[in-house]
């Protein structure tokens, strides 16, 4: 389990630093510290360990931006809170790497194949963990709703990373925020 913890930990941080194109499993073993051998016993193939790393990842970011919506205390403001620890969630190193590994699966056969199930958990997650925070307020089109702001906010943040321009950021968040309060139907 240790092992296992480690190597995850050590791919997320490999596709982090390098990128998906440079990444190795000599890389990760010896950034994780075991031997390439120990890395295949646990994860046959080099797919499914990102495939893990992807899912520790998401699993990490969920709990990052829950701690994020509490700290935020707007209860009554549910759209606004949520898009801003989304934003928060979505602008870090570790959650721009997976959509790196989710462009790479269009070529790489095998991790797409690998990364589909996690991928449909990953959304059916998220749907679920927002209709629970909008509660009894989520609208008939919610779902729909949803994955469209979702989809936004992810190409918005990529983006981001190359216009490096905080007053863009400040005014997308605004958008995305009116957007939710529209598309979400919930009022101030």
């Amino acid at each position: 389990m240790e092992t296992q913890r480690r190597l995850l930990a050590a791919t997320a941080r490999c596709l982090v630093d390098s990128g998906y194109a440079r990444l190795t499993t000599a890389a990760i073993a010896r950034e994780a510290q075991v031997s390439e051998g120990a890395l295949f016993r646990h994860y046959p193939t080099k797919a499914d360990l990102i495939v893990a790393a992807i899912e520790q990842v998401f699993a990490d970011l969920e709990s990052r931006y829950r701690r994020s919506i509490e700290r935020a205390g707007k209860k009554d403001d549910v759209a606004a809170a949520s898009v801003e620890a989304l934003w928060k969630v979505m602008t870090t190193p570790e959650y721009l790497m997976t959509n790196e590994v989710y462009l790479a699966a269009r070529s790489d056969g095998a991790l797409g194949a690998a990364l589909r199930p996690m991928a449909l958990r990953h959304q059916a997650n998220l749907l679920r963990r927002a209709r629970e925070l909008y509660g009894a307020n989520a609208p008939p089109h919610f779902d729909d709703a949803f994955d469209v702001l979702i989809l936004a906010m992810q190409a918005a943040a990529i983006d981001s990373v190359a216009l490096q321009d905080k007053r863009t950021d400040r005014r997308r968040l605004a958008a995305f925020d009116a957007l939710a309060r529209l598309a979400l139907k919930q009022t101030r």
